[in-house]
C-alpha cells in the first residue's frame, strides 16, 4: 500500500515538474445561435496580447445555415471555423477543436464573454511562473461597467454538500446558514485578492489550461457531459493528479452570463440537472449508496423562507438607500438562492445601491434574492434584505 502511494506521488510530481513553457495557444469559442457575441469574443482574443502565438478556432453548434453564413462573413480570415452537422454539446465541440489543433495551452472562452486588456498576458505569465499549475482563471465581471463580480466556482465538495442538504430539506437550514457564512467569507477573499491564489475549481467559460495537464489526466472533456459540469469534472481530475488551479485577479474577463441559447432555457436547466447527477455518480459514487439512509426531508419551512425572504419585492429596476450607519464599504449581493450560495456582488461606498434596467434585462426569468450589508463584520441581522422578480427577458446585443 505504502509503495503504491509513493509511486502515485512520484508520477504526479514528474507530470507537473516537467511541464513545458507556454509559447503557443489554441483558443476555442463554441457558438450556439450567438454569432454576434462570438465575433466579439474572438476579437477580444485576437487583440488581447501579441506575446504568444494564438490560433483561434470557432466551433458552430447551431445547425443553422444562417448562423454559419453570418460567422463566415464576419469572422476574421485567420480564424478557423468548424461547422458541426449537429449540436455536439460544449464539451464534445471543445474536444473536436483541441484534437485538430494541439498547442502548449488551451484557452476556453464562452461566446458571451470577452477578455479585457492584457488578460491573456497575465494568464500566460501565471502558467509559466509555476510548472505545477495546470490551469488558471481570471477575475470575472458580470457587466461591461464592471460593477458586479461573478462568484468563484463552487468546489466539488460543496456540490456534494449542497446536494445532500437539498435532499434533507428543512433540517438542513442551520447547516445551509453556516455554509452561507463561509461562502461569503471565501468569496470576499477571492474578490479582494491582488495576487494569484489557489482554488479547487474553475469556470470553463474563461480559463487557460496547460496541454500537459490535459494529456496527464487522459484528455479534455468527458463526452458523457453534454452541457455543464464538464469543466468541474476536468478540474477535479487535474487536482487529483497533483495539478494546481489558480485565479489570477490581474487578468479580467467580462462574462455576460447566460446570454447564449436564451430561447432554450428549459432545455439548459434540464442539461444542468442531468450533468449534476452524472458528476455525483462519477466522483462520489458512495453518495448514491448513502442516499437510502438520507431521508427526503420536509420543505415547508424552506418554502416559507424563500417566499417570505423579505418584505420588499421589486419587479422592475430599483434603487435602495443604504443607511448612513452601515459601515463602508458595503456589499450588494444577489443570488437565485435564498442562502446566497453562490452569489454575485458589487462593492459600494455611496448612499444608494442600484440594480439598473440594463442589469434587469440580463437575467433569466425567475426570482432572485438580494441583500446589502457591511463587507466586513457582516451579520444577517444588520443587512437589508429583499427579492426581485424577472418576468421576461430580452436580448441586449
Amino acid at each position: 500500500m505504502k509503495a503504491r502511494l509513493m509511486a502515485n506521488l512520484s508520477r504526479r510530481s514528474f507530470s507537473a515538474h516537467h511541464a513545458r513553457p507556454i509559447r503557443r495557444l489554441v483558443a476555442v469559442v463554441v457558438n450556439y445561435h450567438s454569432a454576434e457575441l462570438t465575433v466579439r469574443a474572438v476579437h477580444s482574443i485576437l487583440t488581447s496580447d501579441d506575446a504568444v502565438s494564438v490560433d483561434v478556432v470557432v466551433v458552430d453548434n447551431s445547425t443553422s445555415s444562417q448562423e454559419a453564413a453570418l460567422l463566415k462573413k464576419t469572422l476574421p480570415d485567420s480564424v478557423h471555423l468548424m461547422i458541426s452537422p449537429h449540436n455536439l454539446g460544449f464539451g464534445q465541440a471543445c474536444n473536436m477543436a483541441w484534437e485538430k489543433r494541439p498547442a502548449d495551452a488551451l484557452l476556453l472562452l464562452n461566446p458571451d464573454a470577452y477578455l479585457t486588456e492584457q488578460c491573456l498576458q497575465h494568464l500566460v505569465r501565471a502558467l509559466n511562473m509555476d510548472p505545477r499549475v495546470g490551469a488558471v482563471g481570471p477575475k470575472i465581471y458580470w457587466d461591461p461597467k464592471k460593477q458586479f463580480l461573478l462568484p468563484p466556482s463552487v468546489p466539488p465538495s460543496w456540490i456534494l454538500m449542497l446536494s445532500a442538504a437539498d435532499r434533507l430539506g428543512d433540517p438542513a437550514i442551520p447547516f445551509l446558514r453556516f455554509l452561507g457564512k463561509k461562502w461569503r467569507r471565501d468569496a470576499l477573499g477571492a474578490w479582494q485578492a491582488g495576487a494569484p491564489f489557489p482554488v479547487k475549481n474553475l469556470s470553463g467559460g474563461s480559463v487557460l489550461i496547460r496541454s500537459d495537464a490535459i494529456r496527464d489526466v487522459g484528455g479534455l472533456f468527458d463526452p458523457g457531459f453534454f452541457l455543464y459540469f464538464e469543466d468541474t469534472d476536468l478540474f477535479r481530475r487535474m487536482t487529483r493528479r497533483g495539478w494546481r488551479l489558480l485565479v489570477e485577479p490581474r487578468a479580467a474577463v467580462v462574462h455576460e452570463f447566460d446570454q447564449c441559447g436564451m430561447e432554450s432555457l428549459p432545455n439548459k436547466r434540464q442539461f444542468m440537472a442531468d450533468s449534476h447527477a452524472i458528476f455525483l455518480r462519477k466522483h462520489f459514487s458512495w453518495y448514491r449508496c448513502c442516499l437510502r439512509w438520507i431521508p427526503q426531508g420536509p420543505r415547508n419551512r424552506l418554502e416559507r423562507l424563500t417566499h417570505g425572504a423579505s418584505n420588499r419585492t421589486y419587479r422592475r429596476p430599483f434603487r435602495i438607500r443604504v443607511p448612513e450607519e452601515m459601515p463602508r464599504p458595503w456589499l450588494f449581493e444577489w443570488s437565485p438562492s435564498v442562502h446566497f450560495i453562490p452569489a454575485a456582488a458589487a462593492f459600494g461606498t455611496g448612499a444608494y445601491a442600484e440594480f439598473s434596467e440594463d442589469a434587469f434585462r440580463r437575467l433569466a426569468p425567475g426570482r432572485y434574492f438580494g441583500r446589502i450589508g457591511p463587507a466586513a463584520g457582516f451579520k444577517p441581522f444588520n443587512s437589508l434584505s429583499f427579492s426581485f422578480i424577472v418576468t421576461e427577458r430580452t436580448s441586449f446585443v
